[in-house]
């Protein structure tokens, strides 16, 4: 399956009809789906990291932290996405976190 199958688009969330809001049950699977596709860019880009896996205390923090609480409300659907967020002040979020964990 493609990525684009799991992901929320930060356009169509932007400009889409509202949706029903999401609960925490749902943002749980985006964190867990997250950290899964993570585990996989590290596991494929072990020669250049220098590592096999991440430290799993990194990735049960990434697990737990609700991220969608850190970004503008517009934008919180799209903060387990791996892509770069608006975030305010004409500034953006950087994307793959995982490069530096």
């Amino acid at each position: 399956m493609g990525r684009g199958v799991f992901r929320l688009r930060l356009k169509e969330v932007l400009t889409s009809r509202p949706m029903k809001a999401l609960a925490e049950k749902h943002l749980a699977i985006f964190r867990r789906h997250m950290v899964d596709v993570i585990g996989i860019h590290c596991e494929l880009t072990s020669d250049e990291i220098g590592k096999l896996e991440l430290d799993e205390r990194v990735l049960a923090v990434m697990r737990d932290v609700p991220r969608h609480l850190f970004v503008p409300s517009p934008v919180a659907p799209a903060a387990y996405e791996d892509t770069p967020l608006p975030i305010g002040f004409n500034k953006q979020s950087r994307s793959r976190s995982w490069w530096r964990s």
